[in-house]
């Protein structure tokens, strides 16, 4: 026969030996003390037989204890289904019929809270706890929605007190206000009257000054128009003594405003201009070289410009300041117009061609213009 220890029973008696003096043999049986003294003189002999009488066979026990087991695995799953049943249909039967109505009554409260209007958000607050009137609710994200419902009320209530402080605070300022209005009405006609006096001195202070500064203004006028026709008759004096001289000597006039002319391009600078080709922004001027000046003047037939007059000269060519490339040769052209030398044009010399070309670039041209106007003043 096997082990049987779970239960600690005496194989032959079947006796409870777990709290009791017991025996156990080499097979791993358990004795009660009487039968083991028994077994030992020999009075009785306990062997398979009669220990599957007293404990019954492994066989029937097994069966009956999966008996139990199904009996009670069954009332669980039945209590269970009972409680489900019970969870689905009757538990919270309320809460769910009425959660979307209470959601939107939260949120209704919400949305007048982040309007700002107080006293509907309250009444929605008041119809929302009303609605809820006693009920428990279970859902965990319900119940946190009506506890930030309850919490916005106890703020809507806050700022409603607060708005009804400000409206007293209000109404006692302005009752105060009432009653300090005529001392304040009488105070401001009296500050109305000094300021027309002092307006009316200041008007006339205005007055006096107004006609100094106009008698100052028409003296200072009649100076500059003196100054005016005086600047005037010395610029056609002037002209006309150029004139007189350019036609007494055209070729010294020439000479002395070629001399001019020449300093005036060592000072001056072209605007600034984007070159294509070395892709930057530069201005550009011109140094004339010492030594290569050469002048003529030859009448003309034309009674608007009696002569013209050329001006031949070698001129290095500077590059923000830097010089660049080599020395080339211009040959200026001006012609004799109401007494002074006007700027016709300008060539250079291009020694790979053999001729002239104009210089006619864009920023040429303005330095040119910028030379003659430097040089007529």
């Amino acid at each position: 026969m096997g082990r049987i220890e779970s239960n600690k029973v005496c194989i032959c008696c079947g006796t409870d030996v777990r709290h009791q003096k017991r025996a156990k043999d080499v097979r791993g049986n358990y004795y009660c003390a009487a039968c083991w003294t028994a077994q030992i003189s020999g009075g009785i002999n306990c062997d398979a037989h009669t220990a599957n009488s007293v404990l019954g066979r492994p066989s029937e026990r097994l069966e009956s204890k999966t008996i139990i087991w199904i009996a009670l695995c069954g009332g669980i799953t039945a209590c269970v289904a009972a409680i489900i049943f019970y969870w689905s249909f009757f538990y919270n039967a309320w809460e769910r019929e009425n959660r979307s109505e209470i959601i939107t009554l939260v949120g209704e409260g919400e949305y007048f809270v982040a309007r700002e209007d107080w006293e509907t958000a309250k009444a929605q607050y008041e119809r929302l706890f009303q609605f809820l009137d006693n009920h428990q609710i279970n859902d965990a994200e319900l119940a946190n929605k009506i506890t930030e419902a309850r919490a916005n009320a106890d703020k809507v209530n806050v700022r409603l007190a607060e708005i009804r402080r400000l409206e007293l605070e209000a109404e006692h300022q302005r009752i105060i206000q009432e009653e300090g209005a005529k001392r304040i009405l009488l105070e401001r006609r009296e500050r109305e009257q000094e300021a027309r006096r002092v307006k009316l001195a200041k008007e006339r202070q205005a007055e006096a000054a107004e006609k100094r500064a106009r008698e100052a203004a028409e003296r200072q006028a009649a100076e500059e128009v003196a100054a005016l026709q005086k600047k005037r008759d010395d610029e056609m004096r002037t002209a006309q003594e150029r004139a007189d001289r350019l036609n007494r000597d055209p070729g010294n006039s020439f000479r002395e405003f070629s001399v001019k002319f020449l300093q005036t391009i060592g000072r001056a600078q072209s605007p600034e201009f984007y070159n294509e080709h070395t892709n930057r922004r530069q201005r550009n001027s011109y140094r004339p070289i010492d030594g290569t000046a050469k002048f003529d003047v030859q009448r003309t037939t034309s009674l608007v410009s009696p002569y013209i007059a050329t001006l031949e000269v070698g001129l290095d060519t500077y590059v923000n300041g830097d010089l660049s490339g080599t020395p080339d040769m211009f040959r200026i052209t001006f012609a004799a117009q109401d007494g002074q030398w006007v700027l016709q044009g300008a060539e250079h010399y291009v020694p790979g061609l053999n001729r002239w070309m104009d210089s006619s670039d864009d920023w040429e041209l303005a330095l040119w213009q910028t030379v003659m106007k430097e040089t007529a003043q």
